[in-house]
């Protein structure tokens, strides 16, 4: 048995969406493998066992916070060394980059591979799915729903900043990148003095990024997210310690589905402020 491991490039997407649907049973975005690809085109990598595709793994840096994601086996090759090969040289690529910490979001039954490789358990993230129509909340506040195109733009700026202080790094390209794909599909709630205070994006079928310090943001956000067209049921990945949330999504007709364990390897503690962080990008962008 031979194993290798190649960089991923775009004739691999749907290789990698194959992998993956096999791996998780169900299915997962091309546009997202093809995100990760052009924000971290060194990072992304492919397994075979001899020269048959066999798993696929990446990692995502912000400056010194990384997250790994994607990381799956296609079953007919698991306990071959495949997640190990894949992590260890992920992790590689991290100590050279000069990562200082690494996160991601493990299922139950990864957790024990990420563990041996220094990962510790702080949080989980909840996967929350609209069940049904939405139903009209009544926030105190109201966001707003703005263009904003490009990098360099008011609110592009405005809302960089304020993940870059909720997240812990900065994530001023995947910002610029989704608000490029979709514009006119970021939510912005201001204070008193006009300054952005929370923000939402609206993905095809996912609320996120996000970010909102009280629910009286995270109500106005999500009611302004909510009357914008959704190619599916939207999700939202919450962080478990975000407490807030919880009453906001189920008063708005959101139902938690599954869960997943976040792990950190590095700093004793995540980057940023998870109760504030209303919505992960994906499991693979944080």
């Amino acid at each position: 048995m031979t194993l290798s491991l190649s960089r991923m490039t775009a004739d691999d997407v749907d290789i990698a969406a194959a992998i993956a649907l096999a791996a998780y049973g169900r299915p997962y975005s091309r546009h997202d493998i093809r995100r990760y690809l052009a924000l971290q085109p060194d990072g992304w990598l492919m397994a075979r066992i001899d020269g048959t595709p066999a798993g696929i793994g990446g990692i995502t840096a912000y400056g010194q916070h990384a997250v790994v994601g994607l990381m799956a086996t296609h079953p007919d090759f698991q306990r071959r060394g495949v997640a190990t090969s894949l992590l260890a040289t992920l992790l590689a690529y991290a100590d050279v980059w000069g990562v200082r910490s690494v996160a991601l979001d493990a299922t139950e039954e990864g957790a024990a591979l990420y563990r041996r490789h220094g990962f510790v358990q702080v949080d989980r993230t909840v996967v929350w799915g609209l069940t049904g129509s939405p139903v009209a909340g009544r926030a105190q506040r109201t966001a707003q729903t703005v263009v904003a195109e490009g990098a360099g733009t008011t609110e592009l700026a405005a809302i960089a900043a304020l993940d870059a202080e909720v997240f812990g790094a900065n994530r001023a390209r995947l910002m610029a990148r989704l608000l490029e794909e979709r514009p006119g599909r970021a939510c912005v709630v201001r204070d008193r003095a006009g300054q952005a205070s929370a923000y939402a994006v609206a993905q095809a079928g996912r609320v996120g990024p996000a970010a909102a310090g009280s629910a009286a943001d995270a109500a106005a956000l999500l009611d302004a997210v909510l009357k914008l067209h959704f190619e599916e049921p939207p999700r939202i990945l919450v962080p478990e310690r975000n407490h807030l949330a919880t009453a906001v999504l189920q008063a708005r007709g959101f139902a938690r589905q599954r869960s997943t364990r976040y792990m950190v390897r590095g700093p004793a503690s995540a980057p940023g402020n998870r109760s504030h962080l209303l919505g992960l990008a994906s499991f693979g962008l944080g």
